[in-house]
């Protein structure tokens, strides 16, 4: 059986100076979304933040509100630093909503750049792999009503507090932890491209997490 469309709909971005750092516009580079009743999430990978929508119409998306992810974490390489998520879910627990993340945890090898570069200087480039810190982000976020009557990500809710992996320039829980597993271990230093290790999609209930892998295959 093959895909469908059963239904579209419009996604209005409305703050395109708050990520003037961002090569692609927003719509173009969607990597992950997760809706909580009248509230749509949306990650644009090249950021460090979520991008939030609410109904404005039928079938329309909008009021949209960029939510940077360092204004609740340190983040290793700043709040401006590529996150490179792949993956947000909406999960209830006993105590009210949450909203999880996930970067892709994946490596990347240097680009040649051979229209900038001379030929020893682009297979130079090449030979190097590359590792962005805040990649590496597992983390999650309470979900408070928000004035409009839909729901935003706090920093805290009563008891409840935003949260996430420890993770610093030089290394990463999860990928130490795996570094170790007999299956993934020899997949962790490669580049994701490489059928190195790469997360793509995330689901989680309470506080049990599953992550997707793209690779390796």
């Amino acid at each position: 059986m093959t895909g469908a469309v059963i239904g579209s709909v419009t996604l209005l971005f409305e703050d395109p100076e708050l990520l003037e750092h961002v090569d692609d516009p927003t719509e173009r580079d969607i990597s992950a979304a997760a809706r909580a009743g009248d509230t749509l999430f949306l990650s644009c990978d090249e950021t460090a933040g979520v991008e939030r929508l609410r109904p404005v119409g039928e079938d329309h998306w909008g009021a949209h509100r960029h939510i940077n992810l360092g204004d609740f974490f340190d983040l290793p390489e700043g709040p401006g630093g590529e996150m490179d998520i792949e993956g947000l879910e909406v999960a209830d627990g006993a105590d009210g909503a949450w909203l999880w993340v996930v970067g892709s945890h994946a490596l990347k090898r240097r680009k040649p750049k051979r229209d900038e570069n001379e030929a020893a200087e682009a297979l130079r480039r090449m030979g190097k792999i590359k590792r962005d810190p805040n990649r590496y982000f597992l983390g999650r976020l309470p979900l408070v009503p928000d004035a409009d009557g839909g729901l935003t990500p706090a920093a805290e809710d009563g008891a409840r507090r935003a949260a996430s992996l420890p993770l610093d320039e030089d290394q990463s829980v999860l990928v130490e932890m795996l570094a170790g597993d007999p299956l993934l271990g020899p997949f962790m230093e490669l580049p994701a491209k490489e059928n190195g290790f790469d997360i793509e999609g995330l689901a989680a209930t309470g506080t049990r997490v599953w992550l997707g892998l793209r690779g390796p295959a």
